[in-house]
């Protein structure tokens, strides 16, 4: 009986932690999926063609859906989504007590002018990575492609204490954010223009 249960239980975890390996058409991401858990081996380039691409390596790990490990840089989020996954609701995801700087870009697409501000003040810090990752965002097809204006307004550079970016948000004259529709919350532009003053 109990040699019975132990082969049973042994089937169990196979069929749940088994994963099956597929490849994912990005260059070289691979992603492993089991029952409980995907795990993906990111590499691939990240962004859009009007904004800055980025070649993402790390790893990201899923269990039940809900992601508990990315070491990916840039961090991304929902990464293993198919571009036919519009309008899947998703976050920013920056963790305030990596960031010791932030280099914010400003366009004033009227003029062309481009002026730029370094962050140090934690306070401000915070504000903005807590105004960042409260927002809710959709995943939306390319601006471009719906003849909306394209033409990036804000460009923030987070950096950690060894002055690496660990991630770039960037937001455009119609109101996206990395190229996804804010569906919830507002991107705080008054407290930005604020630290150009």
């Amino acid at each position: 009986m109990k040699k019975a249960i132990v082969i049973l239980l042994v089937l169990v975890a196979f069929v749940l932690l088994f994963p099956f390996r597929s490849q994912a058409k990005d260059g070289g991401s691979v992603r492993y999926q089991a029952i409980l858990y995907t795990v993906y081996d990111v590499h691939s380039l990240y962004g859009g063609p009007d904004t800055e691409m980025h070649y993402v390596e790390g790893i990201i790990v899923e269990i039940l859906g809900h992601q508990v490990y990315n070491n990916t840089n840039p961090h991304i989020e929902n990464f293993g989504d198919s571009p036919d996954s519009i309008n899947k609701e998703t976050k920013i995801v920056i963790h305030q007590d990596e960031v010791s700087k932030i280099a914010i870009k400003r366009y004033d697409v009227s003029d062309d002018e481009k002026r730029e501000v370094t962050v140090t003040d934690k306070t401000s810090i915070h504000h903005i990575v807590d105004n960042l990752t409260s927002l809710k965002l959709r995943i939306r097809e390319h601006p471009g492609q719906s003849g909306e204006p394209i033409g990036r307004e804000y460009e923030l550079y987070f950096y950690n204490a060894d002055e690496e970016i660990i991630t770039t948000v960037s937001t455009s004259i119609n109101g996206l954010i990395n190229y996804h529709s804010v569906i919830d919350g507002e991107f705080d532009k008054a407290y930005i223009d604020g630290l150009f003053e």
